[in-house]
């Protein structure tokens, strides 16, 4: 029977018989750390079991949105930038093979945050599919865009 008071002490023999003897592994570090992990665990109700595995499934989901959301901005700086030197300091890009990189990462990094993207998200997920799809426009209305600001300041 679990001793209340240390059940710490109760599982460690079973978990170093298990861990040592029968599998060969001598690794005491992991023998505490699944000692502790059914010490902590295995003295609480089938209730309390049920809510700390619906606890656990809960931050999974919400690290797993957490990486989804690092990655998408990750992905939408690269393309941002990407569109931006492409379609308004093209000159700068001096390497042909340079500007093919860096569009290409471009239309890929703008597909990420598309398919990343939830119906919720701002802006919306149809800005990142037109941006995936429609690259190239995009980068000739930037260019457009400043040759207009470039002509009004010449005025």
């Amino acid at each position: 029977m679990i001793n209340p008071l240390n059940p710490k002490r109760f599982f460690a023999a079973y978990v170093e018989e298990a861990i040592n003897i029968r599998l060969g592994m001598c690794h005491p570090s992991v023998t505490t750390y699944l000692t502790d992990l059914l010490a902590s665990n295995l003295h609480i109700s089938k209730v309390e079991l049920t809510r700390k595995f619906e606890q656990v499934i809960s931050e999974l989901k919400a690290h797993q949105r957490y990486e989804e959301l690092l990655q998408r901005a990750l992905h939408r700086s690269m393309a941002d930038r990407a569109l931006f030197w492409l379609g308004v300091y093209p000159e700068r890009l001096a390497e042909v093979g340079r500007r093919d990189m860096l569009r290409m990462q471009g239309v890929r990094s703008y597909e990420v945050v598309w398919r990343l993207s939830r119906p919720d998200d701002e802006p919306s997920k149809d800005v990142f599919q037109t941006l995936h799809r429609q690259f190239d426009e995009c980068v000739h209305g930037l260019r457009l865009a400043r040759e207009g600001w470039e002509a009004d300041a010449e005025i």
